[in-house]
């Protein structure tokens, strides 16, 4: 289930603003089982893109709690989408729960 969300989110995105190709090693990179590349990838996005920020904290706390990530870390991973929650409140990566 995770993975349809990255492949579609990688490669449907198309704000003009970050390069479409790295984020395409990310997923790449994800889908080879290859979580810490995929990682630093996404943290080389937010350094020279940090208009796409939302998206990739989105994209890393998904990273950070996969199942087959054997270096797997829950708190980077809550720590990721609450920063989305905190610092982006009108990004649609933000879900609003009444």
């Amino acid at each position: 289930m995770i993975t349809p969300i990255l492949i579609c989110g990688c490669s449907c995105i198309d704000r003009g603003l970050q390069p479409r190709s790295t984020f395409q090693e990310a997923n790449a990179f994800f889908n080879e089982g290859k979580y810490e590349a995929s990682l630093s990838k996404y943290e080389q996005i937010i350094a020279k893109h940090p208009a796409v920020a939302d998206r990739v904290l989105f994209e890393m706390g998904i990273i950070y709690a996969h199942p087959r990530n054997e270096q797997k870390d829950y708190q980077k991973s809550l720590e990721c989408f609450q920063k989305v929650v905190r610092d982006y409140p009108d990004s649609e990566y933000r879900r609003t729960v009444r």
